[in-house]
């Protein structure tokens, strides 16, 4: 083994162990530390039995599920759940949405590796508060612009307009994770068999949950302005590392 491959190995485990909420990692260290060493394994064609001498818990990680409670309302429970879905498989997972009865939000159900589900919900939690915030600023802008041109507009409409900007925002940040999934399985010749062998673990397991899935379609009505807006906003929302929190040790 050459001295680099040596140097490799060594980071991938200080990150691993930095991962380890056991460990006392607060949960976004966890899912930057987790995310790196998963890139590092990529590139350069591990897997996790390559590593050795790690605790079993940290070796050994088997395709799992879990369900999660979406951060939303019965109203806005699809385009948290569409940003769920976007975020899950560039991060080597998959989401399934459980429709929100009357009056309460739905719910996702995640499968895949425990650690990639981790790093899915922190993205979610930053994304998600992101998007809000910035469709509120629009939606204030859009009352202001209503107003002053003497517009009348109902409550419905103005949530309408808040949606739509959250679905587009969600449209270009899933491109942009899209893209950086296809740069990373494109990073070496081999990295591209080793992303088929995790996609059809996980792919096998939600078969076992649902076989007979299939995909729903929406024809609810649309707000291009709003729609367009968010489209825009969600090329400035920064996706790097870390995430607008800060980087842990081993990243620097």
């Amino acid at each position: 083994m050459s001295k680099e491959q040596k140097e490799i190995m060594e980071k991938i485990k200080k990150l691993l162990r930095l991962s380890d909420i056991k460990r006392g990692a607060t949960p976004a260290e966890a899912a930057t530390a987790a995310a790196k060493a998963q890139a590092l394994l990529l590139e350069h064609n591990l897997v996790m039995e390559d590593i050795g001498d790690l605790e079993s818990h940290l070796k050994e990680e088997k395709v799992s599920d879990e369900k999660v409670d979406l951060q939303a309302t019965y109203q806005t429970s699809r385009w948290h759940a569409t940003l769920m879905y976007r975020i899950a498989r560039p991060l080597f997972c998959r989401a399934i949405y459980l429709p929100a009865k009357a009056g309460k939000a739905g719910r996702i159900h995640l499968v895949g590796k425990p650690s990639n589900v981790e790093v899915v919900k922190y993205f979610y939690e930053y994304l998600h508060k992101t998007i809000d915030a910035m469709a509120l600023e629009y939606r204030q802008g859009w009352k202001d612009k209503m107003d002053a041109a003497g517009k009348k507009y109902i409550p419905d409409e103005s949530s309408r307009v808040r949606i739509d900007f959250c679905f587009g925002a969600v449209a270009t940040v899933g491109d942009r994770l899209d893209e950086q999934y296809k740069k990373r399985t494109e990073a070496t010749q081999t990295s591209t068999a080793l992303v088929l062998v995790s996609d059809t673990a996980v792919s096998n397991h939600l078969k076992s949950l649902y076989p007979t899935l299939k995909k729903n379609t929406s024809n609810r009505q649309v707000d291009g302005s709003a729609r367009q807006a968010g489209k825009e906003a969600g090329r400035k929302i920064p996706l790097n590392e870390g995430v607008g929190h800060r980087k842990c040790a081993a990243l620097k």
